[in-house]
């Protein structure tokens, strides 16, 4: 079972496994591998998370625990003293295997540590929504749900946790770990016994394309107010910074308020009243994260990227037909987090909408001549949506097209931020799209667009 020269597990980079695992801001816990079982906590704040400390982590010279992501892209079950007959039980309840989920040896004895990747109705679970829906179930089990607001968890794939999996036992690379993880399919949050849909599941609307920098919030977060009279906007942009980073929503509010406190520099009177601080910026919070869709983070790994150099293929394989460039576009991106699995579910609301209703399935059809991608026929009715596999040449992750961090939504945005107006004039050209239409194309990614510097949820509801 070991990774083909083709398969690209030479992409993987200690990056992938930072976005996948590691939340190291605003704190983390950590402690030396020398017989001391004492984890201290640490502030991001006076001592970062370094890459070489996560290095250290995989190496096993240290151990690293993070708290959760508010948009996780793993889940684990910990089993704290229970019998391996224990795992195999709980898995078969919770209809886990070796395809969905991932079991590793913990530190202690009779220990085991079982890791998934979680999605609710085939969209990114909240960290709130992942633990309504599994707390019950792991109460009543004896076992412990992970990641958590409250409780940091210690990092997978360090030297003694070695992967239990049949066939695996002997992937002691923590590139390779990260490998079979990332192939694993999606654990579906709905076949969890018993479980109740949340009241509070947080819906959040389709509003990416009004996202205003960030830029703003990280700079009052490391000075604080500069003027009077500006407290309530301030704390918007810092909870909409924390919000970007992908911390947890309690943890925005909780480390709102300490700043607000410190960093108030004397331009807030309303300080004095902290019942009246603590409700607004609950309240803003509450707005921020549910308004916006995905944090950069979880936006750039479910919805994707693409690279540079993959938009001349896109244009190539397509003759420069928009319609067609930004159907392919769409199916490239959303594969490239997805690119060591064999094969990725596609829903096909999502195919309608790339394309639309009436044109979708001739838009696979046209990439299956070409022997770019072909759709399975297989699909349970409210279970499993069809599989696809996609043909392509898979760049560096690094070299992903981002606008401040994160992936463009649409072609046109990703051709704005990768181009020079007579150099897309040039490869337009060579793909084959008709001259004319080249300059109004040209006008139509380049024209000026006003930034959104502010937004109506800084205003109180």
């Amino acid at each position: 079972m070991e990774p083909t020269e083709n398969q690209p597990t030479n992409q993987l980079t200690l990056l992938d496994f930072r976005n996948t695992f590691v939340q190291g801001w605003p704190r983390y816990i950590i402690k030396p591998i020398d017989g001391q079982k004492k984890w201290r906590n640490v502030e991001a704040s006076q001592y970062p998370l370094y890459d070489q400390d996560i290095q250290h982590h995989l190496e096993g010279k240290i151990a690293i625990g993070t708290y959760g992501k508010w948009y996780p892209v793993h889940g684990l079950l910990d089993f704290d003293e229970q019998q391996h007959c224990k795992v195999d039980e709980i898995r078969e309840i919770l209809e886990m295997n070796g395809s969905n989920s991932m079991l590793c040896e913990s530190e202690s004895k009779d220990s085991y540590h079982l890791i998934f990747r979680p999605t609710y109705n085939e969209k990114p679970p909240t960290l709130n929504l992942l633990t309504d829906i599994m707390q019950p179930f792991v109460k009543e089990h004896g076992l412990e749900a992970y990641p958590s607001a409250k409780q940091a968890c210690r990092l997978p794939f360090g030297k003694i946790q070695q992967v239990l999996q049949p066939g695996l036992e002997f992937v002691d690379d923590w590139h390779k770990k990260l490998y079979w993880f990332d192939k694993l399919d999606e654990y579906d949050l709905a076949r969890v016994p018993f479980h109740q849909q949340p009241l509070s599941l947080e819906i959040p609307r389709d509003s990416s394309a009004s996202l205003p920098s960030y830029t703003k919030g990280q700079e009052l977060f490391e000075y604080g107010l500069q003027l009077p009279h500006t407290r309530h906007d301030s704390q918007f942009y810092v909870l909409y910074y924390m919000w970007r980073r992908n911390v947890s929503l309690e943890t925005a509010i909780a480390e709102t308020y300490k700043w607000i406190k410190k960093k108030h520099n004397g331009f807030s009177q309303d300080i004095a009243n902290p019942r009246r601080v603590k409700t607004e910026i609950k309240r803003q919070a509450s707005r921020i994260y549910t308004h916006y869709t995905y944090p950069d983070e979880a936006h750039n790994t479910y919805c994707g990227w693409v690279t540079r150099d993959d938009l001349p293929e896109i244009l190539h394989y397509t003759d420069a037909s928009l319609p067609k460039a930004r159907f392919l576009f769409h199916l490239v991106k959303y594969f490239y987090p997805r690119r060591v699995r064999s094969r990725v579910t596609v829903h096909s609301e999502l195919l309608v909408k790339w394309s639309s209703k009436r044109t979708y399935q001739t838009r696979v059809e046209e990439l299956g001549q070409l022997g770019i991608a072909r759709r399975s026929g297989i699909y349970i009715v409210g279970r499993k949506s069809k599989d696809m596999i996609l043909t392509w040449k898979y760049r560096h992750p690094e070299n992903a097209v981002l606008i401040d961090e994160r992936a463009p939504d649409t072609l046109e945005d990703t051709l704005a931020a990768s181009y020079e107006p007579e150099e897309l004039r040039e490869l337009l050209k060579q793909a084959g799209m008709d001259r004319r239409n080249i300059s109004s194309y040209l006008k139509q990614i380049f024209e000026p667009r006003e930034r959104v510097e502010a937004h109506p949820l800084i205003m109180c509801a």
